[in-house]
């Protein structure tokens, strides 16, 4: 495969150093959860003014807030996007991306997982060794089976990994004819 196909399918992932440091908790706080009492309605929490007494208190951005009301009608978490004198503003959580955008992840989804070439070998992979018998190297690089009595058996193991995650395999050659 040539260098311009690997920079073609370079693959996004969240690097492993400089992310996930700490516990949520050092960054924000969950608060909750909250039984609103009768009388108030789901439009009310998004009401800035509705917050006035908590504005100056230890809610801060990026808080989660639960709130469940009276008569469980809902049960949300809000995230606090806003802080100021005399309230607060907060949009439901998760905020989820647009209808277009969940489409697009769901037809990528449904791609075939197309193999991909790291350190000069294939992953992912069936490979042998005396200690491992036939094992298989998933896309991740990790081993996600071995003791498999012969390359027919860890090839149909791996197959079926992937198949059961949704996703068909697109062999190498494939690959280089695209």
């Amino acid at each position: 495969m040539s260098d311009d196909k690997i920079a073609e399918k370079k693959l996004n992932v969240l690097p492993a150093k400089g992310t996930l440091q700490q516990p949520a908790e050092y960054n924000f706080r969950c608060w909750g959860p909250v039984i609103l009492p009768e009388g108030f309605v789901y439009e009310d929490i998004f009401n800035d003014a509705f917050w006035m007494h908590h504005a100056s208190g230890r809610i801060a951005v990026n808080d989660l807030i639960r709130l469940i009301a009276y008569d469980n009608s809902f049960d949300l978490n809000v995230t606090v996007v806003d802080k100021f004198k005399g309230g607060l503003r907060v949009e439901a959580w998760p905020k989820l991306p647009a209808v277009s955008a969940l489409a697009a992840v769901d037809a990528k989804r449904g791609e075939p997982l197309e193999i991909r070439i790291v350190d000069g070998q294939e992953l992912p992979r069936v490979e042998h060794t005396r200690a491992t018998k036939w094992r298989v190297i998933g896309y991740d690089g990790n081993e996600l089976s071995r003791g498999h009595d012969s390359k027919a058996s860890a090839t149909e193991a791996m197959i079926e990994f992937y198949k059961s995650k949704g996703k068909t395999l697109v062999p190498a050659a494939e690959n280089d004819a695209a």
